[in-house]
């Protein structure tokens, strides 16, 4: 025979499981936020540097590019706002390195809503193993 402290504890837990159930269950769901444009700030990697061709190719980025085998982050808001389309913007500049990012921010317009960063690839060179 089980302790009585055991079966008290048991008989807890499946109350409190049908009770997150019961409120899981009830209530609206939350809305899903859509922004309505995407800018990227960041160096090559968000400019797609030579990813189909030599030099920036911002179709192919990450974050804003246009190509529908990047899967990009704007190419997936698209498929929850199509409104954001042709609304993105890539600032994206080669050779910047950490240090540049608040004047590459200074650039974002004031009614952005959607900011990526991806940025610190020019950084590695910087540092050397002595």
């Amino acid at each position: 025979m089980k302790p009585t402290g055991y079966r008290l504890m048991r008989s807890a837990l499946i109350a409190l499981l049908a009770l997150a159930m019961v409120f899981a269950s009830s209530g609206p769901a939350a809305a899903v936020w859509y922004p309505k444009n995407i800018t990227a700030l960041g160096d090559s990697v968000t400019l797609a540097f030579d990813s189909a061709g030599f030099g920036p190719q911002p179709a192919y980025s990450w974050s804003t590019g246009t190509s529908k085998s990047v899967k990009s982050l704007y190419f997936r808001l698209r498929k929850g706002n199509p409104s954001i389309k042709g609304h993105n913007t890539n600032l994206a500049m080669l050779g910047t390195q950490m240090i540049d990012l608040n004047w590459e921010a200074a650039l974002v317009s004031s009614n952005a809503e959607y900011v990526t960063i991806l940025m610190g690839a020019n950084d590695m060179g910087v540092f050397q193993m002595s």
